[in-house]
């Protein structure tokens, strides 16, 4: 039997430092791109505040949040911006992304900030679980 589109999940999938990341479709407001960031002192995981026409969200310094020892990135990147639970923030992604359709049956259980992982053609999509991300970022931890 088909999969009708009622049974699959929806989501956002973005590059970051050579893998695969998403983020539930619902959850994702818009995908933009800012001029600049406004510098938080001593905010572990916040790069900065951005200004999306006229919306100010933290900039959460996702590579660290998840453990990634990338380079500092430069010049304009993709920001997603994401809201869940009442919180809304922007995460810097390596490009621009698509979205992917699964059914329940191909989500894997993850472990800390990853809720759950797709297997793809070609590709491994970690799912992020954004209230944990939030929190741990809110409070300058390393992980749920």
């Amino acid at each position: 039997m088909a999969e009708t589109a009622e049974e699959l999940a929806e989501f956002y999938v973005f590059p970051l430092a050579g893998s695969d990341y998403g983020l539930r479709l619902a959850s994702v407001l818009e995908v933009a791109e800012a001029d600049g960031s406004t510098p938080v002192p001593r905010a572990r995981f916040v790069r900065g505040l951005v200004n999306l026409r006229g919306r100010v969200a933290p900039l959460l310094d996702l590579p660290a949040l998840l453990g990634l020892n990338v380079p500092e990135r430069q010049g304009s990147l993709p920001l997603v911006v994401c809201e869940e639970g009442g919180y809304a923030a922007a995460l810097a992604a390596d490009g621009l992304g698509s979205v992917v359709r699964a059914a329940p049956r191909q989500l894997e259980q993850g472990g800390g900030f990853i809720n759950s992982i797709i297997e793809t053609e070609g590709s491994t999509v970690k799912i992020i679980d954004l209230p944990a991300l939030f929190a741990a970022a809110a409070k300058g931890a390393d992980g749920p």
